[in-house]
């Protein structure tokens, strides 16, 4: 089963959303075959925000439920300190997610990149700090800083951006199963629940057994980079 997600690293709804989503996974009887892809999505590429108030804003969070969003991510075990966020463009992120990708590593940077930015309040545009985090997730660090320089993933970042608008998302975090179930924004633990059981029972009539391994995944792709058949 595909699970495909498209979020960005400065948006707290996206963080508590994945959180949500884990929860969600861990208890789901067939979660050893979930494949889950992450795609790129900047929420505004070219608007510096200046001020946490209007963070707030742009994010849709009224400042009275600036507390309440705070302590149920504690529920989930998150932090989010909104007061310490700082304005950042998060497109070297993304690319730097994509070169985690090819070395099995970018669940560990898309959780650190989370983290630092609404734990600790740094800077994921800024480059040291990418560095920082391509170390603690076992990255080469030569590599890395040869990627940042460069504009290596580049595409790649801008080929989900694109199928995100070819298909209708508009806002983040927006999950898609299998190809077939789409849910938007943060939900419950349940809902992420039911439809994965609901993503299941569609998909078991389609299994491919290889190797001893059940499989139920699907994928496509868009424009000129798409493999003809």
């Amino acid at each position: 089963m595909k699970i495909e997600i498209w979020s960005d690293f400065t948006c707290p709804y996206c963080y508590v959303g994945k959180k949500k989503l884990e929860l969600a996974i861990e208890q789901f009887e067939h979660r050893q075959f979930i494949q889950i892809e992450f795609k790129s999505y900047e929420l505004d590429p070219n608007v510096c925000l200046d001020s946490i108030e209007e963070k707030i804003k742009k994010y849709d969070i009224p400042n009275e439920k600036k507390q309440e969003m705070r302590s149920h991510a504690e529920e989930i075990g998150l932090i989010i300190n909104f007061e310490s966020l700082v304005e950042t463009n998060t497109f070297n992120a993304h690319r730097l997610v994509k070169y985690a990708e090819k070395q099995g590593k970018e669940l560990d940077v898309i959780d650190l990149l989370f983290k630092r930015y609404f734990r600790d309040g740094e800077n994921i545009g800024d480059k040291n700090v990418l560095l920082s985090i391509a170390e603690e997730a076992g990255l080469d660090d030569k590599e890395v800083d040869s990627l940042l320089c460069l504009n290596k993933y580049g595409r790649a970042v801008q080929n989900d951006e694109l199928i995100a608008k070819e298909i209708g998302i508009e806002d983040v975090p927006f999950f898609i199963f299998n190809e077939q179930l789409a849910v938007s924004g943060v939900q419950t633990i349940e809902i992420f629940k039911n439809v994965l059981e609901e993503t299941w029972e569609e998909c078991k009539g389609h299994l491919d057994v290889k190797k001893g391994t059940e499989q139920c995944c699907k994928s496509y792709c868009v424009g000129d980079d798409c493999d003809q058949l």
